[in-house]
């Protein structure tokens, strides 16, 4: 007898850049920075109950490991309309081994008996472990998957 309450895992890989900017008193904050992730997310998925159209939810965690890593902050001083760039700061903001949780939905459609096409989202939030001087990462993710 089959359950509708599954679990549900992918491998996904995915590139990333990032810019920001931020004027804090007399202070520029530039901040660049570019990755590839590798992520797991292990989720608890429930499918509803029904024939050719099985909407579902699904809650879990998930494991990211970030590499080419590249962030660089820069911070210029502002003073009477002139503009003073300091050094690059060399601290990396972007640790290489992250964890979190991840919650969606979707739905998958029936083709034949044995194919399913299917449309989901995800929310995604990642943290650094053991450091309070990281970012931390929040994603949406859109996927489309093909079972046969």
């Amino acid at each position: 007898m089959l359950s509708d309450l599954s679990l549900y895992a992918e491998l996904l890989y995915t590139q990333h850049v990032y810019s920001s900017n931020k004027i804090i008193r007399d202070q520029d904050v530039d901040f660049y920075g570019k990755m590839s992730s590798v992520q797991i997310p292990l989720l608890i998925r429930y499918s509803f109950p029904t024939n050719k159209i099985r909407p579902f939810v699904n809650a879990g965690g998930i494991f990211s490991y970030n590499f080419n890593i590249e962030d660089n902050l820069y911070q210029a001083t502002i003073e009477q309309n002139m503009v003073e760039i300091d050094d690059v700061i060399q601290t990396s903001l972007i640790r290489q081994v992250m964890i979190g949780y991840s919650i969606g939905g979707g739905v998958a459609f029936q083709l034949r008996p044995r194919n399913w096409v299917s449309l989901e989202i995800h929310y995604n939030g990642t943290y650094a472990m053991n450091s309070s001087q990281s970012m931390d990462f929040s994603e949406i993710q859109v996927t489309t998957g093909i079972s046969f």
